[in-house]
């Protein structure tokens, strides 16, 4: 189908404060199509009515969740499930890995990044008895970095960063800490037992390097591949044309203004294109996050 979705954002509030759901087709945010043939479904209800436009796919829900985060404060400390706990403890659904791109940041941000516990009983100390400090690893980070947060990762985005998220379609967070901060006069819940339960140890993650690689007046730089999606990066100034083989293209324009195929793309822009559509042409100046799932 050469058909464009564009989709309505769901926007969340929260204490910390806000994300976009931009691409998203999950029992707590069903995106909207918001032009086309199809204008007024849902993604949801898409994946399930016209299974051919993924390429048969398979699986009971859209794979991939999309999204724009805001934190103007500090986010809990936390960590999320693989699909093993979660099929076991959370009735069946996926586990949480997922991936961000940093798009602007404050001179001094940094971002929770795993933890220097050596075991479970070590973790369960520090955490029970408050030793943050000692508990968590931070990292420093700047605009254009990107970082792979695996399922067992001790993580949190912190304030002054703006970032896009790419994830298992899955909203299971266990928060081990969230500074006893109230959200409508209440303190938020904590997961400690299955938080602790799902964390990994000897790991030290980092911002991931990559390199542009020039390829007829485009820079591509492939950012991850992994078992949940594939995401690279694409910096263009003219037009290019590519092609879309996977079973859909997610696109997230996060730098510029241009077209593709004749649609108006602006910073901001978050698109799909379906199964089998082709040759499209993109022009620039242009910086987009490209996401699909990996090819068979």
């Amino acid at each position: 189908m050469r058909e464009i979705f564009r989709f309505k954002p769901l926007v969340k509030q929260a204490v910390w404060g806000s994300e976009s759901w931009v691409i998203a087709a999950h029992p707590h945010g069903d995106g909207i199509i918001s032009q086309g043939s199809f204008h007024g479904q849902t993604l949801g209800q898409l994946w399930q009515s016209n299974p051919d436009l993924f390429g048969n796919l398979g699986g009971e829900s859209f794979p991939l969740l999309i999204k724009e985060i805001r934190a103007e404060s500090d986010l809990s400390i936390q960590v999320h499930p693989d699909d093993a706990y979660a099929r076991i403890h959370e009735n069946g659904i996926s586990g949480k890995s997922e991936c961000w791109y940093i798009l602007d940041c404050c001179p001094d941000a940094r971002l929770v990044l795993g933890h220097n516990a050596d075991d479970h009983a070590q973790a369960e100390e520090w955490a029970q008895e408050g030793r943050w400090q000692e508990f968590l690893r931070t990292i420093s980070v700047r605009p254009g970095d990107f970082i792979q947060i695996d399922a067992g990762c001790v993580h949190a985005i912190c304030g002054g960063i703006k970032l896009l998220e790419i994830q298992q379609n899955s909203d299971i967070t266990y928060r081990l800490y969230d500074y006893d901060r109230l959200s409508n006069g209440q303190k938020r819940a904590l997961h400690m037992e299955r938080g602790l339960d799902v964390i990994t140890y000897g790991l030290s993650p980092e911002v991931i390097p990559y390199q542009e690689q020039p390829e007829d007046g485009v820079w591509r730089a492939r950012l991850i591949s992994t078992p949940f999606y594939q995401v690279e990066r694409i910096r263009l100034e003219q037009a290019h044309t590519f092609y879309q083989s996977h079973p859909f293209l997610c696109i997230s324009v996060i730098q510029g203004n241009g077209m593709l195929d004749g649609t108006p793309l602006s910073q901001g822009d978050h698109l799909l294109l379906p199964y089998q559509y082709g040759d499209f042409q993109m022009e620039g100046p242009l910086t987009c996050i490209f996401a699909c799932v990996p090819d068979e």
